[in-house]
């Protein structure tokens, strides 16, 4: 039960097809009046509901992460010398399933650039947009949080300071790291950014298992139209929104009672579910109908979570009981289940009251995400010394991560080689008098840079990911 944010172009839909199938997702609707779009529609309506989820999880993350230097009993790179157990009671909260929500929303967002920009644009674009923050942050970001761990664990000699580390840390077979694993690089590992690596294969394998599947099936239309129209008339079925979160809910289960439940294979299932289920109105539908119980469910499920962890998971004698693995799975996948089809239908309904909000706040979403584990981290490893005490040291890591992360932003927003480096879109001028041609000439570099930047180094790095 531990620790699992996050890139994604614009979360956009396209209008709906000709065939019926409405892709807009409408953040105003009610309980019951699901807002289904003409097929007429000809216009592009972003998802303002996961851009708003994305902004939120983010928030989410900073203050767990920031608890895990105060939990007693869950590792982490670095602690505080404030820990408690009963703060284990708060972060099962969010848990459970904040990491399986990015997950489906990644599904989603991965459905619809395929729908708008197609399979080889998709691949080029993820690859850009997610090795590229993943390898700064591998090199740059990372390296204080390895730094913070050595010093804390008194690994680094007397009077080492950051700059001696990070020139060391350059030096592949330096025996400093000997003791550490190797990550994509000898001792240079991805800490938190795993879920870009991740999310990045992961989203390969997709593209290129859809693109083969639809190559299959076009020959098999042209060889055999008979067959593949029998086909075709026999998957027009109504498909039940209840009984496909209801399905979803007990697939997590079963990974976690047969032991399948590391983050990469929960992981892999939801990014399926939001792919699947991304133009499904049924599902959409039914959340939204039923959103208030699915909110109710999860705070009984919460309460019963707490009992399980407390009266039985932390007790050894009860722990071992046959029956307590497969209780506990039941319990804790259920509240996950629960509160990511709240969450999903909430925003829903909550998405266009943000809509200034989450179109303003998307896109720090991504280099914040990047950022704010090695601020959390150099917060308490310069606070500790002061001995602030289990009240006041939480609230100033929180503020400089808040601040640290709001200032590095503004700068990387400023500067379009940082923008690159943090897997966002080149901004061309747009203020100046010859800003047509001068847009022309920024755009066109940043193309050129980016497609140096993919050959030179994301290659290489993209076999390393694979092999």
């Amino acid at each position: 039960m531990q620790d699992q944010l996050i890139s994604h172009p614009t979360l956009s839909v396209q209008a709906p097809s000709a065939s019926g199938h409405d892709t807009s997702l409408g953040a105003t609707h009610s309980a019951t009046n699901f807002a289904i779009h003409s097929a007429t529609h000809a216009t592009t309506q972003r998802r303002h509901d996961l851009e708003l989820l994305r902004i939120v999880a983010l928030f989410l993350l900073i203050f767990y992460h920031t608890g895990m230097l105060y939990i007693q009993g869950w590792d982490f790179h670095y602690k505080s010398d404030y820990q408690s157990e009963t703060l284990a009671n708060w972060m099962m909260l969010v848990n459970p399933w904040r990491m399986s929500l990015l997950w489906f929303i990644s599904g989603v967002a991965l459905h619809y650039a395929l729908q708008k920009y197609g399979s080889w644009y998709s691949v080029r674009q993820r690859s850009l947009r997610l090795l590229l923050p993943l390898l700064f942050g591998v090199l740059v970001v990372v390296p204080p949080q390895l730094y913070i761990e050595m010093a804390g664990k008194g690994q680094l000699p007397a009077g080492f300071t950051y700059l001696d580390f990070y020139q060391a840390f350059w030096q592949l077979k330096h025996p400093l790291f000997a003791n550490y694993k190797s990550g994509i690089l000898p001792h240079m590992d991805v800490n938190h950014l795993w879920y870009l690596r991740e999310l990045w294969k992961f989203s390969l394998v997709l593209i290129l298992v859809i693109a083969f599947t639809k190559l299959v099936w076009k020959i098999l239309v042209q060889q055999f139209p008979s067959a593949t129209n029998s086909f075709k008339n026999l998957s027009n079925f109504n498909v039940h929104g209840g009984s496909v979160s209801v399905l979803l809910i007990l697939a997590l289960i079963a990974l976690d009672v047969f032991h399948l439940d590391d983050r990469n294979n929960t992981g892999l299932l939801f990014l399926l579910a939001g792919y699947a289920l991304a133009m499904l109105n049924a599902f959409w539908r039914h959340i939204v109908q039923y959103r208030r119980r699915y909110l109710i469910a999860a705070v009984v499920l919460f309460i019963a979570l707490l009992a399980v962890y407390n009266f039985l998971w932390m007790v050894p004698e009860r722990k071992a009981l046959p029956w307590v693995d497969g209780f506990a799975a039941i319990v804790y996948r259920s509240y996950a289940g629960c509160c990511i089809m709240a969450a999903l239908a909430y925003a829903q309904s909550f998405g266009a009251h943000f809509q200034q909000f989450s179109q303003r706040w998307s896109e720090a979403v991504l280099p914040i995400y990047v950022v704010h584990q090695s601020l959390i981290l150099i917060a308490a490893y310069i606070l500790k010394p002061y001995a602030l005490g289990a009240c006041l040291e939480p609230v100033f890591v929180l503020v400089f991560t808040f601040a640290g992360s709001y200032l590095i932003y503004r700068v990387i927003k400023q500067f379009n080689v940082l923008r690159v480096c943090f897997g966002l879109a080149w901004e061309t001028p747009t203020n100046s008098v010859d800003a047509t041609s001068a847009a022309h000439a920024s755009a066109k570099f940043g193309r050129l840079l980016r497609q140096g930047l993919a050959y030179l180094v994301l290659l290489p790095l993209a076999l390393k990911l694979l092999a």
